[in-house]
C-alpha cells in the first residue's frame, strides 16, 4: 500500500446552505474551496473573513467564515439584492 505523500493536503468537507465547502491544510497554510472555486480571505488576531464578505464580523473558524458569505448569498438571493 503507498504511503500518503505529506505535501498531500488535508481535506475537510462540509454541506453549507447546499453548497460543497471545502478546508484544505498542508501544514499551516489553509485553502477554501466553495464548489470547487477558490476563495480568498483574511486572518488575524480577530478571526478570519471571506474577502467576498469583508465587512462581515470576523469569526472564530474559517468554516464558520465560509458559513457567513454563504447565509449572506442565500439572503441577497431571496430579497433580490446582490
Amino acid at each position: 500500500m503507498a504511503k500518503a505523500s505529506s505535501d498531500e493536503p488535508r481535506v475537510e468537507k462540509h454541506k453549507v446552505e447546499g453548497r460543497t465547502v471545502e478546508i484544505r491544510k498542508r501544514g499551516d497554510a489553509e485553502e477554501l474551496w466553495i464548489d470547487g472555486v477558490r476563495h480568498r480571505f483574511f486572518v488575524n488576531a480577530d478571526g478570519y473573513r471571506l474577502h467576498e464578505n469583508a465587512y462581515a464580523p470576523p469569526t472564530k473558524t474559517l468554516l464558520d467564515a465560509a458559513r457567513a458569505y454563504l447565509e449572506r448569498l442565500q439572503r441577497e438571493r431571496k430579497t433580490g439584492r446582490s
